[in-house]
């Protein structure tokens, strides 16, 4: 990344200095090289960055006019930098690149910003015919050099494992999507080699499908429709053609499985066929699975590729580029070693230099199958398709010399009249070898269980009936409820980034890519974790521990938190950032584990460093109104914005952490620490009232930010100025405002900020800005639930899904930004789509605290409820809670479903009752006597394990 500081940037002159604006515009933490450019050698200058002095001197003449003065450490945002000199410089260049002068591309830099009147440097963006053509054949574009950045590739359920990549199978039968060959930040989208085929014969008459409903420079005829049923990571599809005189269908899937991880990062998919003959005839059948050879293929946003002899075009999904790679000149296939039905290995004689992409994928099925183990699929593959057409009745020889190959299985079944017949293939791969960005070869978790994909398939086809069923186990217990169907597909999809966007590696180290082809490998971000990492606490706490872990290891000294855990790479350096709301963040997560796990020694672990960063954030406050303060250098997850003084989001964010924390000091001993910063919490919240509060005809709202001392603002209102309010909630606490406040902020957002078919996190803008989509379904709309708006919290969910599935948008391709009329913007895969789970949570109300031994539940939707059935996961159990509700009576039933560790309630609060219309508590029909707490609470005594024991609640009117 390059950043010229030129007169455009500047923002005011001084007596002896100048003072310049400028944006670092990707995330992450950069180091830049600094040059002041001169003609003359500069006298003694002295340059501050964010008010902080990064250099003082005369600089090092490297090439002139180039004259190097140090370096400096920036985040995402904008900054501003002030040059003091007798002469100011003409231009200032910062680069991460140390050698960008020495190279001489410091001034061809320069003469190309000229011609483009830009102030950042262009990306080579522009790819000729020829080269269109090379990335299309080698499957990195599907149709288009943009359609990955656009989301317009197609896009399905990721069968495949965590950690351990993943092929998409889409509503319309294709592969798409691969990224098994460790290539999570490039994919191969396009994949003609790889498909399912079948063919049907009856006396004389054969018919022959695609089993796709178009073709991918496939020769056959492609079926005329699918009837798909995809759910996260399972696919049924129902292949419909009138020529077909059989029923096929198909059920795919791959392990998913709570609290499993092993068995959740198989490198394998299974694929299922069921066959029925409707018709008066025995038919015979010929079902064909054909795999390219995708060996020595792959790419990412860190590694070149190592064999100079063939470099293949960059490839662009967002502002950023992948190095793709593609040397299949010695790939090889041959029969793979079972003890029993068919297989055909996928392998190459060596990696061309690239070892990630480089080792072996299996297909086999349990058949004694005819196997097709070679062909060129440039020039045979015509007449490939005329030999299965025919019947297969001759051995298939390649004649083709491409680099291009694949192999295929041919099942055969004869299917009775009003029989039935299934046909199963496994896909397996392993890939051992995974290059960090350093060139540390971390490999994979799976490597330590399997040797080779012929091992995977062995072990995965022993245990497939018991995979299947426990990855269906969480799918069959949230549609036993009486939530919307809608709702429940949303809940288990959102899930897909546990395929598409983990790292696990060989050592057990875990983490979410924000965003695979976007993000340049950056992983775990920590602002994004406060809702995509709810689903990780539940299903999979042990992850979550571990991902949490690595970020006390980052945190700067000053006790500032990490944005990340390094791009490309899992680095262990201290790297904090400026951003006040990653120690909200942070908090929120720790005190969200501790709670739902009563792991002492968690807190033990994460204490220190949580004292630290509030402390850090504490001393951010520049205006003396206990809400850090922002300005340059200061930055925000809502980095697309530019905000200086005090900000909405910061204002909710910063009290948030100040509450929880201080309870986190409690639980730790610091019982001092904990009052002072209940305090300062306050504090915040008058202050945030004070100078954020808007009071208007159709309701008040907060306004985005206010400097207190210029004494002006901008009145927008923002959509999420009740994260912190939210996350109290959700952490088991009482907002501070009052419940009126609360519901004039949500029906203003709701009002400002939602449109008919998009919405924007800023309202009253003339150009209406664009919305990160999945902050607000916890942000708003698990808020409007905790807060008694749950009309207001449906209708914005049905809106937000509405948005992420208008094509080409999905909910397996879900991007950061969209615009304020719903079209996406960039950012594919993005690591904050399971948010979906947190407003789950906001349905029944549900705060497990296994630490004291208290569960509390409660909503106004809930309590309202005639006869709803609500799924509850927790990392301790899941069980159902039933509700109805009569004239004068409330029942609550919890029925156990599952239990995986012990978690004894011996206390059950209950949160939204009236206390002026409470009569009677009974639990399992004998009556108690509760405590009343804030906020409408009652404290009733129990003692039961909602995963191993039921108990009936009933309130009387």
């Amino acid at each position: 990344m390059n950043i010229w500081i030129t007169e455009e940037n500047k923002l005011k002159s001084g007596k002896d200095y100048e003072e310049f604006s400028f944006e670092v515009p990707l995330d992450g933490l950069f180091t830049f090289y600094l040059w002041a450019v001169c003609e003359e050698a500069p006298g003694p200058m002295e340059i501050r960055v964010n008010d902080t002095v990064v250099f003082q001197g005369t600089g090092q003449a490297d090439q002139r006019p180039y004259w190097r003065c140090g370096s400096v450490a920036l985040p995402r945002g904008f900054h501003s930098i002030a040059i003091k000199a007798e002469e100011a410089p003409q231009r200032m260049l910062l680069s991460e690149q140390e050698d960008m002068v020495a190279s001489g591309n410091a001034q061809i830099l320069w003469d190309n910003r000229q011609a483009t009147g830009k102030p950042f440097e262009d990306r080579a963006t522009i790819l000729t015919e020829d080269q269109k053509q090379i990335l299309r054949r080698n499957g990195f574009l599907f149709d288009h050099d943009h359609d990955g950045e656009k989301c317009e590739v197609p896009s399905g359920v990721p069968l495949g494992g965590i950690g351990a990549g993943k092929v998409e199978l889409t509503p319309e039968g294709l592969f798409t999507a691969l990224t098994i060959n460790n290539n999570q930040d490039c994919p191969i989208y396009r994949m003609p080699g790889s498909f399912f085929a079948l063919q049907t014969e009856a006396g004389n008459k054969r018919t022959t499908r695609l089993l796709q409903t178009t073709a991918v420079d496939q020769h056959f005829q492609p079926v005329t429709r699918i009837e798909a049923e995809p759910v996260f990571p399972e696919v049924r599809l129902n292949y419909r053609d009138p020529a077909l005189p059989l029923d096929v269908e198909l059920h795919a899937f791959s392990s998913h499985i709570p609290h499993n991880l092993p068995d959740s990062s198989l490198p394998c998919a299974f694929f299922r066929f069921t066959l029925k003959n409707p018709t008066s005839e025995t038919q015979r059948a010929r079902l064909l699975f054909s795999w390219e050879n995708l060996i020595n293929t792959g790419g990412s946003m860190a590694l070149n590729n190592k064999n100079e002899k063939k470099l293949l075009p960059l490839v662009y999904h967002t502002w950023n580029f992948s190095f793709a790679w593609s040397n299949r000149e010695g790939n090889v296939q041959e029969s793979a070693h079972l003890p029993e039905g068919t297989g055909l290995r996928f392998s190459a004689r060596d990696d061309q230099g690239n070892p990630n992409s480089f080792g072996e994928h299996v297909i086999w099925t349990p058949d004694k199958a005819r196997m097709i183990p070679d062909r060129d699929l440039v020039n045979d593959e015509s007449r490939f398709s005329e030999w299965f057409e025919s019947g297969c009745n001759e051995p298939f020889a390649p004649s083709g010399d491409s680099e291009f190959r694949a192999g295929a299985l041919v099942v055969e079944r004869e299917i009775a009249p009003g029989e039935t017949s299934t046909v199963d293939f496994v896909l397996a791969w392993v890939m051992p070898h995974f290059l960090d960005r350093s060139g540390k070869d971390v490999s994979v978790y799976y490597a330590n269980r399997f040797r080779d994909a012929a091992d995977v398939v062995e072990t995965a086809w022993r245990e497939r009936d018991r995979l299947l069923a426990q990855t269906c186990a969480l799918r069959e217990f949230v549609e036993g409820s009486t939530l919307p169907s809608w709702f429940v597909r949303k809940l288990l999809d959102c899930r897909f980034v546990a395929h598409t966007n983990t790292t696990l590696t060989r050592d057990g180290l875990f983490s979410v890519n924000e965003s695979p082809t976007g993000m340049c490998g950056c992983l775990g971000t920590l602002d994004q974790r406060t809702c995509s990492g709810a689903y990780w606490t539940a299903c999979f706490p042990e992850a979550d521990a571990k991902e949490l872990h690595l970020f006390t290891v980052r945190q700067g000294e000053a006790g500032n938190p990490s944005h990340d855990l390094g791009s490309g790479e899992f680095n262990s350096e201290r790297a904090g950032s400026s951003w006040p709301d990653l120690v909200a963040a942070y908090v929120i997560q720790v005190h969200r584990h501790f709670l739902r796990t009563g792991d002492r020694a968690f807190l033990k672990a994460h204490w220190p460093s949580v004292r630290a960063a509030v402390q850090w954030a504490i001393q951010l406050d520049d205006t003396g109104d206990a809400i850090p303060t922002l300005k340059p250098g200061r930055g925000t997850t809502y980095d697309n914005q530019k905000w200086d003084g005090i900000s909405a989001f910061i204002a909710t964010m910063h009290e948030a952490a100040l509450t929880l924390g201080a309870d986190l000091a409690e639980r730790s001993g610091e019982k001092t620490l904990s009052r002072r910063w209940l305090d300062l919490a306050e504090r915040a919240n008058e202050s945030r009232k004070k100078y954020l509060w808007v009071e208007h005809e159709d309701g008040g709202y907060f306004r985005n930010v206010y400097d207190p001392v210029k004494k002006e603002g901008d009145d927008s209102c923002f959509i999420c100025s009740l994260a912190g309010d939210w996350a109290l909630a959700a952490g088991g606490m009482e907002p501070r405002l009052s419940r009126d406040m609360l519901h004039q902020a949500l029906m203003s957002i709701r009002s400002k900020n939602m449109f008919e078919h998009g919405m924007t996190d800023q309202s009253a803008r003339a150009e209406k800005t664009s919305a990160f989509m999945q902050y607000p379904v916890a942000y708003f709309g698990a808020a409007a639930l905790f807060f008694g708006q749950s009309d207001l919290a449906w209708d914005f969910l049905a809106l937000q899904d509405r948005i992420i599935t208008k094509a080409p948008s999905s909910r397996y391709n879900q991007v950061l930004t969209y615009e304020a009329d719903g079209t996406p913007q960039g950012l594919p895969y993005y690591m904050t789509a399971p948010v979906t789970w947190l407003f789950l949570d906001g349905l029944s109300g549900v705060v497990p605290d296994l630490d004291r031994q208290r569960l509390r539940i409660g909503s106004d939707w809930l309590l309202r409820s005639e006869g709803a059935r609500v799924p509850v996961v927790l990392s301790s159990s899941w069980f159902m809670l039933e509700c109805r509700r009569e004239e004068r009576e409330i029942r609550l039933d919890f029925v156990p479903v599952k239990t995986i560790r012990p978690f004894r309630v011996k206390e059950l609060v209950v949160r939204g009752l009236d206390a002026a219309s409470v009569k009677t508590i009974s639990v399992d029909g004998i009556e108690v006597e509760p405590r009343k707490e804030k906020g409408q609470c009652f404290v009733i005594p129990t003692d039961f394990d909602p995963g191993k024991e039921r108990l009936r609640l009933e309130v009387r009117f």
